[in-house]
């Protein structure tokens, strides 16, 4: 009798091993697909608080060019941002969309940049809005 009453005992602490290995691996599983989550939600709510606009710097000569300000208020560095743009030009009463290169910028810190092109549009450095000459928004 009591060989039996321990093999039942075994049986159900085997079961209960079992119950227990199964229910572990669902909760790791299911905290995994949480910290996924969370970890999309924080990037998300990072990625609300980028943008990038188009504008014009106005020269002290009368001209303009193009540029693209960056604003970054999230709080932390944007790492590896990409910035596509497109600009109208009119030539011989044609209106023409020249595509600008990628912006890419491997950090960039919190706050406010603008970024103008070289005369073989390639974006030069950064610079703060108050080191510009007049901008405007286009």
């Amino acid at each position: 009798m009591t060989e039996w009453f321990s093999v039942v005992v075994a049986l159900f602490a085997l079961v209960a091993a079992v119950w227990a290995t199964v229910e572990t691996r669902q909760m790791k599983q299911i905290e995994r697909r949480r910290d996924a989550v969370s970890q999309q939600e924080s990037r998300r709510r990072q990625a609300n608080e980028v943008m990038a606009w188009m504008s014009a710097e106005l020269g002290k000569t009368g001209g303009s060019t193009s540029v693209i300000e960056v604003h970054n208020r999230s709080g932390a560095p944007i790492y590896d941002l990409m910035v596509l743009s497109s600009d109208l030009i009119y030539r011989d009463q044609r209106r023409m969309r020249v595509d600008n290169p990628r912006l890419t910028v491997r950090i960039f810190p919190p706050g406010n940049l603008v970024y103008g092109s070289d005369a073989e549009y390639s974006w030069d450095l950064g610079r703060r809005p108050d080191e510009c000459d007049r901008l405007c928004v286009r």
